[in-house]
């Protein structure tokens, strides 16, 4: 199967320290064709950080599979074959996150975020979508820890889509919205 997860990684420099950003992350469901511009944004899916994702270089391209992207896309694919939907070439996933910081230390990426105001909001969170997913685990720490994200993305354009959110357990239920 071809590689389906696509972002742009950038890095920033502070106090002597590279840091590493991933902007704009696709999980493709049926073929991609190569152009960035093409295809169709059926959702989102918003996490609290990529974690240790990393990329094959700087810049937007394909990158590694990891276990968090490929849960989201086999949970996808799923709902799309319960509720009868084809996924077309160049369908994609758009994933958003708290903040955009790569750490695997999700604790210490927290520290530096909030230290440093690391966050650089991702530009595709001003899209409309019609359909979000949450998938932050332990929401009341997340509201705790990183309230200023939080509220940035529930006061961005998303906070009039239907929100759902995909539990621990892999439980797929609507919440209301925050508003």
């Amino acid at each position: 199967m071809p590689n389906m997860y696509y972002a742009e990684f950038k890095t920033h420099s502070l106090s002597g320290c590279s840091y590493q950003y991933r902007h704009d992350t696709r999980i493709y469901l049926s073929g991609f064709s190569g152009n960035r511009l093409g295809g169709r944004c059926l959702g989102a899916f918003i996490g609290k950080n990529p974690g240790s994702a990393s990329g094959l270089s700087l810049g937007w391209g394909r990158i590694e599979e990891d276990t968090t992207l490929r849960l989201i896309r086999s949970v996808w694919l799923k709902s799309m074959v319960y509720n009868k939907v084809q996924a077309k070439a160049g369908d994609y996933i758009q994933i958003l996150n708290l903040f955009y910081l790569c750490n695997p230390a999700y604790g210490q990426a927290v520290r530096l975020a909030n230290k440093h105001a690391l966050y650089f909001p991702d530009t595709a969170e001003g899209q409309n979508f019609e359909k979000i997913w949450w998938g932050i685990g332990d929401y009341d720490d997340a509201a705790r820890r990183l309230s200023a994200c939080l509220s940035r993305l529930l006061s961005s354009s998303i906070k009039s889509c239907p929100k759902h959110v995909l539990s621990r357990t892999r439980k797929v239920g609507q919440v209301a919205s925050p508003n």
